[in-house]
């Protein structure tokens, strides 16, 4: 949204020196740039017909391509950087902002732990704190070991203050530790992936917080108990709430599950049984997210 008023606003001011008779007023503007109603039925048309289109391998990197980025060879080392960033986007479902501000001092691969504190300089979003995890998949072990192996690269040449994720010298092609950070590093990351998937994975492009709802909806997809959700709005950094908008499936998958959870018998995850073995403030938490979530008229627990 901050790019493209900037884009707007650069227009109007190459306008206003281009005419310079020209007065640009609210009359103005409401005459040139609103929709009309004709206008604004196609985007909705088009919107709808979009989302109806959108597959949910869209919407966040599947597990299956985040084994096809781990097993992809590298030989140049902003390849390899980029192989280990989307790993570790994936496993520990960071926000890009704050993963690019992400010291040494933060990691801790043994136990697998991500310290995002202001403190360290990691840039969080609302300046939030919180110790996070990274997920070690057992059935997926290539995944962990290519974040592990670019982790003890990195240890080695830079000193605990130094980024995880490291600039590259332009001349020498190296690390460069010493490098100070971009301030539009965000955009030469994805300029980085772009690449990468293009040319080394054979993969269209998806933004880097398409890794992000890649690792909420590997984690839900896991559910067993309701602390289970619990978890995974801590590990993000969000509320419950938040955390349940992401990664939502698309209305073809939300039919088939519907279908084959028509077929089960009841399970203890639901109903009077499975709420005795939850905690009261387990209950108390899922039924303030159905309050704020449901019509006045169906807030019935």
């Amino acid at each position: 949204m901050r790019k493209n008023l900037d884009w707007v606003r650069l227009f109007l001011r190459w306008l206003r020196e281009e005419r310079e008779f020209l007065q640009i007023k609210t009359s103005w503007l409401n005459r040139h740039f609103t929709f009309t109603t004709r206008e604004n039925n196609q985007a909705r048309k088009d919107a709808y017909i979009f989302s109806e289109a959108l597959q949910e391998s869209e919407i966040w990197f599947t597990i299956d391509e985040i084994q096809k980025i781990a097993r992809t060879p590298v030989i140049r080392l902003i390849d390899e950087r980029t192989r280990a960033a989307c790993v570790f986007l994936l496993l520990s479902g960071m926000r890009i902002g704050a993963f690019l501000t992400l010291p040494l001092q933060a990691v801790d691969m043994d136990k697998l732990l991500i310290r995002q504190w202001t403190s360290l300089g990691v840039h969080t979003k609302l300046g939030k704190n919180a110790t996070t995890t990274i997920v070690n998949l057992r059935e997926y072990p290539q995944l962990i070991e290519v974040v592990r192996s670019w982790d003890a690269k990195v240890r080695a040449v830079s000193p605990s203050e130094g980024y995880w994720f490291p600039n590259i010298h332009p001349l020498t092609g190296e690390l460069d530790p010493a490098a100070m950070k971009g301030k539009y590093r965000a955009s030469g990351f994805g300029k980085d992936l772009h690449t990468f998937l293009a040319t080394k994975v054979d993969m269209h492009y998806k933004s880097a917080h398409k890794f992000r709802h890649g690792h909420i909806r590997l984690l839900r997809d896991r559910v067993e108990r309701f602390d289970d959700i619990e978890a995974i709005a801590h590990n993000c950094m969000q509320t419950v709430e938040t955390m349940l908008r992401y990664a939502r499936m698309s209305e073809n998958s939300a039919q088939k599950r519907i279908h084959q959870m028509a077929q089960r018998e009841r399970t203890n995850f639901s109903g009077e049984r499975a709420l005795t073995d939850v905690d009261p403030q387990t209950i108390r938490l899922v039924q303030d997210l159905l309050s704020s979530m449901l019509p006045n008229d169906s807030r019935r627990f």
